[in-house]
């Protein structure tokens, strides 16, 4: 909301109206999210601590950086969407790559980027739950040993 109010008063024209339909929507399934990511954080593994830290920093640095073949709304969505474990994080990161999706193909005729980001994000999520499920095992292993 402050952030909507903020592009309001800073920006005009064309570049308030991108940032108020393009990067306001993500804040929601950002801070689903992160309030995910902190319901369950004791259950986390460092690895995929560092995955997290990572997905969220090429997604930011994409903002300043042009990254071949990767959105960095879509890649940080798509990771949002299969790897959290609340039904709301899961439900507007869905709705929100949706959205972010037609308007780069209908908008800006972006097919590539989409892609690369929802193939991207889809192995980090991958990923993001093999480190879990590692983490699991070895730990039911060693109480098994005892």
């Amino acid at each position: 909301m402050l952030f909507a109010l903020f592009i309001l008063v800073r920006f005009h024209g064309e570049t308030r109206f991108f940032y108020l339909y393009y990067m306001v929507p993500i804040a929601v399934p950002f801070v689903a999210f992160l309030l995910d990511r902190l319901e369950f954080f004791n259950q986390t593994t460092l690895a995929q601590h560092i995955l997290d830290i990572f997905i969220l920093a090429l997604a930011i640095l994409r903002n300043f950086v042009e990254i071949p073949l990767i959105s960095g709304h879509a890649i940080f969505l798509t990771f949002a969407l299969f790897s959290t474990r609340t039904k709301l994080a899961r439900i507007t990161a869905a709705l929100v790559l949706v959205i972010v999706v037609l308007m780069k193909w209908y908008n800006w005729h972006d097919f590539y980027t989409p892609s690369g980001a929802f193939f991207s994000g889809t192995i980090a999520a991958f990923l993001y739950r093999h480190f879990k499920q590692r983490h699991v095992k070895k730990s039911g292993f060693e109480l098994e040993s005892r």
